[in-house]
């Protein structure tokens, strides 16, 4: 929270009228960039370490899944092999992609904890729907993948049956 304080003064001052105070606003942003990604580095590297189920079960503790987003894990959990208009119409959303858009924007929302999203085939992003499951381009249907159904299973959001439906 200082940090927050000490980076908004730094910003009035690196906007004000009076050059030295915009130098000294300009060097303490500089500072505060450095360190930003220096704890990033150290971050990434801290969770390159841990196991991907780790990393499922550290990105959903930090941040507690939404009712919204336990449905949209549970559903492709339950329906592995579906195409996003089958998940978005059990999830009881309108349109063909719902599902997808949400599911996306939850696996965006704990990248960090998590691990990189692969790069899109289909545009020039990053396929965030890609982190916690498998796309499968010749049938255009995603299932979640096995380690991640363990995290969940651990998690309570889904039975310990779903995942050894999975993998025994």
């Amino acid at each position: 929270m200082e940090r927050l304080k000490i980076r908004e003064n730094a910003e009035r001052w690196k906007d004000s009228d009076a050059p030295k105070q915009q130098a000294a606003g300009a060097k303490a942003l500089t500072e505060f960039d450095r360190i930003d990604e220096e704890e990033l580095r150290t971050h990434i590297e801290a969770q390159r370490k841990k196991s991907p189920i780790e990393r499922v079960l550290d990105a959903f503790r930090r941040h507690p899944m939404t009712e919204v987003e336990r449905r949209i894990i549970k559903v492709l959990v339950e329906n592995p092999g579906s195409t996003s208009a089958k998940l978005t119409k059990l999830c009881g959303y309108k349109g063909g992609s719902a599902w997808h858009l949400q599911f996306g924007i939850m696996c965006h929302d704990r990248l960090k904890e998590l691990w990189p999203a692969p790069p899109s085939e289909k545009r020039t992003a990053d396929f965030y729907s890609g982190i916690l499951a498998n796309w499968d381009d010749a049938t255009k249907t995603f299932t979640m993948k096995p380690e991640v159904v363990k995290a969940f299973a651990l998690l309570d959001v889904v039975s310990a049956d779903a995942f050894c439906e999975r993998t025994c």
